[in-house]
């Protein structure tokens, strides 16, 4: 949804029917970035129950309510959640990643209005970043802590666990990722705001 909600507008010419309406471009971007959101909202309330539903009928609706356990390091202690509690902070522990995702795939749908790049790309980016986190970690470069994708995950700071690399901390890691995600939104807005649309 991200890498053509903006490209396909210029691809198919629609874009100029969005432009002459009385808003200006930049909330034009924003609108499209608010329904992209929801768009993920909506996707991920329908993955989880669907998946509650699905692993109810194949193991029975009363394993849902079995506790995760889970080893905190700082306390030195067992813990435990429901199930919910724990997809809950899961998923709260990859919002930046998806944040990050969804900015390249709209920043390059913006400045290249190509579809089909956007989505390769983030793609890729999300694929390769196992490889690069194995690479860096094997290594332990001290650089490799400046690398987004090695701190878009914020699930390594749970639980009193180490760290991707040394030196990392959960500050360190929110601000590389704020920085980026800023970054980024600069270039999507400057070159939406730029962009020609007279050969559209």
């Amino acid at each position: 949804i991200a890498g053509t909600i903006v490209s396909e507008e210029f691809n198919k010419g629609t874009i100029k029917m969005l432009l002459i309406r009385p808003y200006s471009r930049k909330k034009i971007l924003t609108s499209k970035i608010i329904a992209t959101v929801i768009s993920i909202i909506i996707a991920t309330i329908v993955i989880i129950l669907a998946d509650t539903l699905i692993y109810g009928i194949a193991y029975g609706f009363n394993t849902i309510s079995m506790p995760v356990v889970l080893y905190n390091y700082t306390t030195n202690s067992v813990i435990t959640m429901n199930v919910y509690q724990y997809l809950f902070v899961s998923f709260i522990n990859i919002v930046p990643m998806l944040i990050i995702l969804f900015m390249i795939a709209i920043m390059i749908g913006t400045v290249l209005t190509s579809s089909s790049t956007a989505i390769v790309i983030s793609l890729l980016v999300y694929m390769m970043s196992n490889i690069i986190e194995t690479i860096v970690m094997a290594y332990q470069k001290t650089w490799g802590k400046f690398i987004p994708t090695l701190n878009w995950d914020f699930s390594q700071y749970l639980y009193g666990t180490l760290p991707n690399l040394k030196g990392m901390t959960i500050e360190f890691s929110a601000t590389i990722c704020i920085v980026l995600i800023i970054a980024m939104g600069i270039i999507t807005y400057e070159n939406f705001e730029r962009k020609n649309i007279k050969n559209v």
